[in-house]
């Protein structure tokens, strides 16, 4: 089966407005109290929080909700600074539940804003900054309520994975130019299949390894989100295993036979802590191999720079 067959490419996107705006008359006085040659515009600006965090705040918590979702489901395509990743097929429907709850969230909470948390949000900036002579509140600052919910954005799009083979716009080129970009893109999907190979290593490697610090220090404490985490992984392995490396489907298996436990169960069992440590060395040997962990670490991080 090809890249093609199995997943889809996956883009989600929010804007969030930041609650700041520079306030250049402020700027412009704190250079002047200190003498700065230049203005402002050597000293810097003073950025005015308009709108209290705790605003933004429900909606920061959705795109977290969602990112989270994304990186538990999917590995980057090309590259993780691109925000497209890769959604195997059999995560289509889990994501599409996740999305579905974060619109419907978002909804109502730009619904609050539009009828009573805008007002709310203004008067107690009104209080917090103070709207007396001398105070920091300014009227202009804060648009209608209207243009400051349209500041507000969430949108996705899931797309098929392009193939060298389906570029219908490549028969108006020359063959030897349509060649060339079909090659291009199949190096370009082959290098991406291995950096979301890499990464699934990584992510495997980081796991293992905090699991293992954890139940080697003196005194383990021992999170049930750090173990549900870790079920979470095994569990996915086959789906992310784009490329069937044996490696990672033997060591999905080896995580969800030894590794999908509890945290009570392991909590005061110094044996199977033990054991689960040795499971843990077990995984990272198979995934990388102590010379392929230097390396992709490397790659992924940078780290030895």
């Amino acid at each position: 089966m090809t890249l093609q067959t199995k997943a889809v490419l996956l883009h989600a996107a929010f804007s969030i407005p930041s609650g700041r705006r520079v306030d250049k008359v402020i700027s412009d006085k704190v250079a002047d109290d200190y003498n700065v040659s230049g203005g402002r515009v050597q000293s810097g600006n003073f950025n005015k929080i308009t709108i209290a965090s705790s605003y933004l705040k429900p909606f920061m918590t959705i795109k977290r909700t969602v990112e989270q979702a994304i990186e538990r489901m999917t590995l980057p395509y090309l590259h993780e600074n691109d925000k497209m990743y890769i959604l195997p097929n059999g995560k289509i429907m889990d994501f599409a539940d996740v999305w579905r709850k974060a619109e419907s969230n978002w909804n109502s909470h730009l619904l609050e804003l539009r009828t009573s948390k805008y007002d709310e949000a203004l008067n107690e900036a009104r209080k917090r900054l103070n709207d007396q002579n001398g105070g920091m509140f300014l009227e202009d600052d804060y648009p209608s309520v209207e243009k400051f919910i349209s500041k507000f954005n969430i949108e996705k799009f899931i797309r098929p994975i392009p193939d060298e083979h389906s570029m219908e716009f490549l028969t108006s080129v020359s063959e030897l130019e349509a060649a060339s970009i079909r090659k291009e893109v199949k190096e370009s999907i082959e290098g991406s299949m291995e950096t979301a190979k890499e990464c699934l290593f990584s992510r495997i490697y980081n796991e293992m390894d905090k699991l293992r610090s954890i139940l080697e220090s003196d005194s383990p404490r021992i999170f049930e989100a750090r173990m549900e985490r870790i079920q979470q992984l095994a569990k996915s392995i086959k789906d992310l295993n784009f490329t069937d490396d044996e490696r990672l489907e033997e060591v999905g298996s080896i995580m969800e036979r030894e590794l999908c436990l509890s945290a009570d169960q392991l909590r005061g069992d110094e044996a199977r802590q033990d054991e689960v440590i040795e499971v843990a060395n077990t995984v990272i040997n198979k995934v990388c191999g102590y010379d392929e962990i230097d390396n992709t670490m490397e790659k992924l991080y940078g780290y030895r720079s």
